[in-house]
């Protein structure tokens, strides 16, 4: 509901005013009453008593009470009016205040009601979307974990990347798809590394040519500037003459303008004077090449000062690159170091496998030399004129010994092996030599000389 309007107070005070001052003027007593009574006092007695003054002020007094006691009743009333109005004002707004709360209380029940349904829906999603993290996390653990083995693997594949360039061309000639990553990354490695040695090198002979330039430009540098010194001082002295002639030359004029002198010497002192500017001149022609040259060397050193200055820093930079080269060509030669220890094992190895495989075949030499027992247990000696032939390893026909004869055991038990140096070849390394049996060879003859019996399967060599 709209609030009344309030009455305007000033209205109201004025107007109450108005009335008191009517009542004022009808309550009291009349003034022409009391001006005749005065006069009728003043004609009858001559003489104002104090009693009659004291009346006349109570009576203002309470006329002035009367007044105030009207205006105060009518200012209590308007507040009255006021007040009604103003608790009517209040009651109403009271109204309005309880039904807007009766709305906005509903309103919250069913707006706590929706937020509580979204909140439920909310967090029921954010459960689902949770456990889809949880599970999408398990699985990026799992995968995470199998990536970090496969890099493992490949950096434990990507210690040793060079590639001579005979395996170069052999790889490049593989196509990708079939190529290992080990692979791959050494063919890139070694196309993107050999450019840059050959671009190592070259900057070397680069190097070299510019420190030879600057060595030139040095000793052109220092007889230039050996050759302006002197000119320099050759300039100095002729200025100093030139100077002491100048001096001369104006005392020789003071002199003429004196009469006397001039009328006895003129002609002396007009020869000095023509020598002396003959040679004034000659000076000046003299000193005008000399500044000339003076000045295009002064030009030409500036012009190699700058030129030395973008050598020295050319020279600083090759010095870095030498300084880095110097770092890979260490870290080279103790690879290479490491590699030759490798090699010398190697060939320690080879030859250690060389000379037992000699050995080995030495051995089944002497063991296939041994001639086989008799039923009586006796061992016959080989008949000296003949000669048995050495097996030969390449299957063709046999060899004899040099001195046509097979030797007998020796008393130690010892089988002489035949000549290596060219009686009896090599077996042919691409072919194997077969081996006796272990379980039923003939061993070599012990130290009496003696032959052992065959093993007891029967089987001879």
């Amino acid at each position: 509901m709209p609030p009344k309007k309030q009455k305007n107070p000033s209205v109201n005070i004025s107007s109450s005013l108005e009335e008191s001052e009517e009542l004022s003027l009808e309550t009291t007593v009349p003034t022409e009453d009391i001006s005749s009574s005065d006069e009728r006092d003043r004609t009858g007695t001559q003489k104002v008593t104090r009693q009659l003054i004291e009346r006349k002020e109570l009576l203002h007094n309470l006329q002035l009470l009367k007044i105030e006691m009207s205006q105060k009743n009518l200012i209590i009333d308007n507040m009255k009016v006021d007040h009604l109005t103003k608790t009517e004002e209040l009651e109403e707004r009271l109204n309005v205040a309880l039904y807007q709360k009766q709305v906005l209380a509903l309103r919250l029940d069913s707006q706590l009601q929706l937020s509580q349904d979204e909140s439920r829906k909310q967090q029921a999603l954010r459960k689902q979307e949770m456990d889809v993290i949880l599970l999408r996390q398990k699985q990026l653990e799992e995968t995470n974990r199998q990536l970090c083995d496969k890099a493992g693997d490949l950096r434990r594949s990507f210690r040793d990347l060079e590639l001579t360039e005979d395996k170069y061309k052999e790889l490049r000639d593989i196509p990708e798809e079939r190529l290992s990553i080990t692979e791959y990354v050494a063919v890139c490695f070694y196309e993107v590394v050999s450019p840059l040695k050959a671009q190592l090198s070259e900057l070397h002979v680069k190097r070299n040519s510019l420190t030879d330039d600057l060595e030139t430009h040095r000793t052109q540098i220092n007889a230039l500037m050996k050759s302006y010194e002197e000119e320099r001082r050759a300039r100095s002295e002729l200025e100093i003459r030139n100077q002491r002639l100048t001096l001369e030359l104006a005392d020789t004029k003071r002199l003429i303008q004196e009469g006397d002198f001039k009328r006895d010497n003129y002609s002396n002192i007009k020869r000095e004077r023509d020598a002396f500017e003959c040679e004034v001149r000659e000076l000046r022609k003299r000193l005008e090449p000399l500044e000339m040259t003076h000045e295009v060397q002064t030009r030409e050193r500036n012009e190699l000062s700058r030129e030395v200055s973008t050598l020295q820093q050319s020279v600083t930079l090759l010095q870095k690159d030498k300084e880095y080269v110097h770092r890979q060509n260490m870290e080279l030669n103790v690879r290479c170091a490491h590699q030759e220890d490798r090699l010398e094992r190697l060939h320690t190895q080879l030859d250690d496998a060389q000379r037992a495989r000699e050995e080995l075949y030495h051995k089944y030499i002497a063991s296939r030399s041994v001639p086989l027992p008799n039923p009586s247990g006796s061992v016959p000696l080989p008949d000296p004129s003949r000669s048995v032939p050495l097996p030969n390893p390449s299957g063709s026909v046999p060899l004899p010994n040099p001195s046509g004869s097979v030797p007998l055991p020796n008393p130690s038990g010892s089988v002489p092996l035949p000549n290596l140096s060219g009686s009896v070849p090599l077996p042919d390394p691409s072919r194997s030599v077969p081996l006796p049996n272990p379980s039923g060879s003939v061993p070599l003859p012990n130290s009496s000389g003696s032959v052992p019996l065959p093993n007891p399967s029967g089987s001879v060599p």
